[in-house]
């Protein structure tokens, strides 16, 4: 979750360092995603650190909302829309799906089109 304004600042952090004196670096957050990751089985194959989790975060968010990106914004901390846009996966099927459902008043939700009743 995103901290307000005024908690944000130099000493504030989530997770501290071994030492406490300061924020767990990324390296160190990434070493213990892997380590993790290794210890639950997941396969190797796939990229997993800290900024992927933070994507799946943002995706599973998103549609969870309904696919409001202002809302996804706003979890995810973001001041612009755009950045939170650079986490979403571009998927070129669901959106010509999207396309294609204008055409014949289908409603395209999650990649699925759905009839709409009355047209």
């Amino acid at each position: 979750l995103a901290l307000a304004p005024e908690q944000r600042g130099p000493r504030c952090f989530l997770f501290a360092s071994r030492k406490g004196r300061g924020p767990l670096s990324r390296w160190q957050a990434n070493r213990i995603v892997h380590h993790a990751v290794t210890a639950a089985g997941l396969p190797a194959t796939k990229t997993w650190g800290t900024h992927s989790l933070r994507k799946t975060f943002c995706q599973a968010v998103y549609a969870a909302s309904g696919y409001d990106l202002v809302a996804t914004r706003t979890a995810m901390g973001h001041s612009h829309a755009t950045t939170t846009e650079r986490y979403l996966a571009t998927n070129e099927a669901a959106a010509a799906a999207a396309i294609r459902g204008l055409e014949f008043g289908l409603v395209v939700r999650g990649g699925r089109e759905r009839s709409v009743a009355g047209r």
